[in-house]
């Protein structure tokens, strides 16, 4: 899997994991019904099939954040949910969504080069925040997170025009400064805001000057 994953083999990898999920699933059905069984023989049992684990599901996440597929974005949010179903159900409680997991997949909505990825970047931010402070240190917000939501914003600067560009410019140093106030005001809340990100914000700025420049010299021509 690891192998796929750096190779953006998103497909193949997610059909293995499809696979260890069919076996897992139909073993755990096999146990429900069997449940009169003595806990020794589900043990042995047990020995037979393997628990799809975190890092499992973070390749395939990262498979499709390396694939740049047009439907990256959205097919990275399955496993994802699939996660969380499994860790709130019981049914798997090893696949707890950590910090990886979602800034991965953060990362896929940014690459999309869309507004509306970009902002669904943000609101997966805005939820590990929120799924940190209710007491889940496993997605505690890194500079990674609020990097990847601040490319989606670079990323769409000057690829579909001067107001895009202008919208990308004010979004990311709108989201600087509340990351910024989020530290400040939060004794528990610590997103540092590294090079990357200040860099990233003066892209976002230079690339609306420079549109807003050449489009002041076209109207004089």
């Amino acid at each position: 899997l690891h192998a796929l994953a750096q190779a953006g083999l998103a497909y193949e990898a997610e059909a293995i994991l499809d696979s260890l999920e069919d076996d897992y699933n139909a073993f755990m059905d096999q146990i429900d019904q069997e449940s009169e069984s003595s806990s020794s023989q589900q043990i042995i049992a047990a020995d037979s099939v393997i628990v799809p684990s975190l890092t499992i599901y973070n390749s395939v996440l990262n498979a499709w954040a390396n694939s740049y597929q047009r439907n990256a974005a959205e097919r990275s949010e399955s496993p994802l949910e699939r996660m969380i179903v499994l860790c709130r159900t019981g049914r798997n409680t090893n696949v707890d969504p950590d910090m990886i997991s979602m800034s991965t997949v953060m990362k896929c909505h940014a690459q999309s080069k869309t507004k509306e990825g970009t902002e669904r970047a943000e609101e997966l931010l805005d939820q590990a925040i929120a799924m940190y402070h209710q007491g889940n240190w496993k997605v505690k917000p890194d500079s990674i997170m609020l990097n990847c939501c601040l490319l989606g914003w670079a990323n769409i600067s000057g690829v579909e025009g001067q107001d895009q560009s202008s919208i990308a410019a004010e979004r990311a140093e709108s989201l600087l400064r509340k990351m910024k106030t989020l530290q400040k005001d939060s004794s528990l809340m610590d997103i540092p805001q590294d090079t990357q990100s200040y860099n990233i914000v003066l892209d976002c700025v230079s690339s609306n000057l420079f549109l807003l420049i050449v489009s002041c010299f076209q109207c004089n021509l």
